[in-house]
């Protein structure tokens, strides 16, 4: 509970006790300011979380991503060089 809300709590009982309607209906209205603001914190920590563990999920498919794109050029860079290397040999067989 927010201090809107204790506060609130403490008018209305206050107004209850001390037969002072308005007192005791500023206090459930501030008791209501504090369940909003309350709704709110929530809100902004629920955003908060949901836009920090979207950004952990990006930066580790990204980082997946990028393993895996080095991995596919180091295979390429492998494939080019064994290529090569046979191009080479079938030309010293055909100059010897």
């Amino acid at each position: 509970m927010s201090i809107d809300g204790i506060v609130g709590k403490a008018k209305e009982v206050a107004g209850k006790a001390l037969d002072d309607k308005e007192l005791q209906a500023k206090g459930i209205l501030q008791q209501g300011v504090g369940e909003v603001k309350d709704g709110i914190d929530k809100a902004k920590q629920e955003v908060s979380d949901t836009a920090q563990k979207t950004k952990d999920e990006a930066s580790s498919l990204l980082g997946n991503l990028g393993d895996k794109t080095k991995g596919l050029f180091d295979n390429a860079k492998e494939k080019v060089a064994e290529t090569v290397i046979d191009v080479k040999e079938k030309i010293d067989e055909k100059t010897s």
